[in-house]
Protein backbone atom coordinates (compact mmCIF):
# COMPACT_ATOMS: atom_id res chain seq x y z
CA UNK A 1 0.00 0.00 0.00
CA UNK A 2 1.19 3.49 -0.85
CA UNK A 3 0.47 6.58 1.24
CA UNK A 4 0.41 9.05 -1.66
CA UNK A 5 -0.09 8.62 -5.39
CA UNK A 6 0.77 11.66 -7.53
CA UNK A 7 -0.58 11.71 -11.09
CA UNK A 8 0.66 14.08 -13.78
CA UNK A 9 -2.71 14.94 -15.33
CA UNK A 10 -1.57 16.24 -18.73
CA UNK A 11 0.91 13.44 -19.43
CA UNK A 12 -1.42 10.68 -18.26
CA UNK A 13 -4.34 12.16 -20.23
CA UNK A 14 -2.19 12.44 -23.36
CA UNK A 15 -0.88 8.89 -22.98
CA UNK A 16 -4.33 7.44 -22.26
CA UNK A 17 -6.11 9.35 -25.06
CA UNK A 18 -5.63 6.41 -27.43
CA UNK A 19 -6.94 3.79 -24.97
CA UNK A 20 -10.48 4.91 -25.73
CA UNK A 21 -11.98 4.36 -29.21
CA UNK A 22 -12.28 7.45 -31.39
CA UNK A 23 -15.76 8.82 -31.68
CA UNK A 24 -16.30 9.40 -27.97
CA UNK A 25 -17.55 12.98 -28.01
CA UNK A 26 -19.35 15.47 -25.80
CA UNK A 27 -22.74 16.82 -26.92
CA UNK A 28 -20.85 19.77 -28.45
CA UNK A 29 -18.92 17.34 -30.69
CA UNK A 30 -15.59 17.84 -28.89
CA UNK A 31 -13.55 14.66 -28.43
CA UNK A 32 -13.38 13.58 -24.79
CA UNK A 33 -11.12 10.55 -25.21
CA UNK A 34 -8.43 12.12 -23.02
CA UNK A 35 -10.88 12.64 -20.15
CA UNK A 36 -12.25 9.09 -20.29
CA UNK A 37 -8.76 7.65 -20.79
CA UNK A 38 -7.38 9.60 -17.83
CA UNK A 39 -10.19 8.41 -15.55
CA UNK A 40 -9.64 4.79 -16.62
CA UNK A 41 -5.86 5.00 -16.08
CA UNK A 42 -6.24 6.81 -12.74
CA UNK A 43 -8.68 4.17 -11.50
CA UNK A 44 -6.28 1.40 -12.54
CA UNK A 45 -3.37 3.07 -10.70
CA UNK A 46 -5.48 3.56 -7.57
CA UNK A 47 -6.54 -0.10 -7.62
CA UNK A 48 -2.96 -1.26 -8.22
CA UNK A 49 -1.21 0.84 -5.58
CA UNK A 50 -4.02 1.34 -3.03
CA UNK A 51 -3.03 4.83 -1.90
CA UNK A 52 -4.61 6.52 1.09
CA UNK A 53 -4.33 9.88 -0.74
CA UNK A 54 -4.20 10.95 -4.40
CA UNK A 55 -2.79 14.24 -5.73
CA UNK A 56 -3.24 15.52 -9.28
CA UNK A 57 -0.55 17.74 -10.75
CA UNK A 58 -0.76 19.90 -13.87
CA UNK A 59 1.71 22.42 -15.19
CA UNK A 60 2.18 24.78 -18.06
CA UNK A 61 -0.29 26.52 -20.30
CA UNK A 62 -3.34 25.18 -22.08
CA UNK A 63 -1.53 25.30 -25.43
CA UNK A 64 -1.16 21.58 -25.98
Amino acid sequence: MTDLLILDVLNVARACFHTVPLGLTAPSGQHVNAVKGFIMCAQAAIRQFGPTRVALAAEGSNNW
